[in-house]
């Protein structure tokens, strides 16, 4: 009697991140994924009606050769929310079901500098009445003005959500800024015995109910002051190592600095 062989393939499975926000007019959707069995090496793109009345193109059984899966955002394609189902195909045909993406597409020219720590979100056409702000792709607790600002200046990665008169939710192109002050120290090599002179970038206001506090290489708190100005003279009488000195403001937000003393 004759045998048969039957070889079974396990269908492929796979997780999907959300994608990173892309501005109007220039560069490629990029959708994170993590396979969790069956080894595709393939994958298909439909996307829904907007997506394609935008000028996105279906794909149809192309490669895998990285961690996501890329694909072009028209020139031309509006600022809105847009969906695309994906599929996986492994080597022996076996397809996955279908997985709903949605990405964003980003509205350009909404976000103002005005300042190394303020951002405005253009309103001049009077469409927005409410605002939400987001650093690093989280949002800001407690920052819906239509201006948002960061003591010291920014660093990081920064979008608006406005809100028109009708509802409507208008998310900004992502900006990318390193505009953040810090302490500066000197001299620094110092010697134990000398003076070490902090000066801190704010005015007498914002320094108002902060705190300066020096720490040795263990953690240790060596030196303390309630009363910081924009310069801090603070006699050093410490064997030679690394310090770090820190400065907390009353909102919260922490500028440090290292310093040696040497031999």
């Amino acid at each position: 009697m004759a045998s048969v062989e039957v070889f079974l393939s396990e269908s492929p499975q796979a997780k999907f991140d959300a994608p990173q926000p892309t501005c109007q007019g220039s560069g490629n959707v990029v959708v994170p994924y993590t396979v969790l069995a069956g080894s595709p090496t393939n994958y298909s793109l439909t996307f829904n009606a907007a997506a394609l009345a935008a000028g996105f193109i279906n794909v149809d059984e192309a490669a895998l050769t990285s961690t996501y899966i890329s694909f072009p955002a028209p020139t031309m394609a509006p600022y809105g929310i847009y969906q695309v189902r994906i599929t996986l195909t492994n080597a022996t045909g076996c397809q996955s079901g279908e997985y709903l993406v949605s990405f964003g597409i980003h509205r350009d020219n909404m976000i103002v500098q005005m300042w190394d720590d303020v951002l405005i979100c253009d309103n001049s056409s009077h469409e927005f009445t409410a605002y939400q702000w987001f650093k690093n792709n989280q949002r800001v607790t407690g920052a819906s003005l239509q201006y948002y600002s960061e003591l010291g200046g920014f660093y990081g990665d920064y979008y608006v959500v406005a809100y028109t008169t009708t509802g409507e939710a208008i998310a900004s192109c992502v900006i990318t800024l390193n505009t953040k002050q810090n302490i500066a120290l000197a001299p620094s090599p110092i010697k134990s015995n000398q003076v070490l002179r902090v000066v801190v970038p704010f005015t007498e206001d914002q320094l108002f109910g902060s705190e300066l506090e020096i720490f040795d290489a263990i953690g240790r708190s060596i030196y303390r002051s309630p009363d910081v100005n924009g310069e801090n003279d603070v006699l050093i009488q410490s064997p030679p190592g690394v310090y770090l000195v820190r400065v907390r403001m009353h909102t919260g937000e922490v500028f440090t600095e290292k310093f040696v003393v040497s031999e």
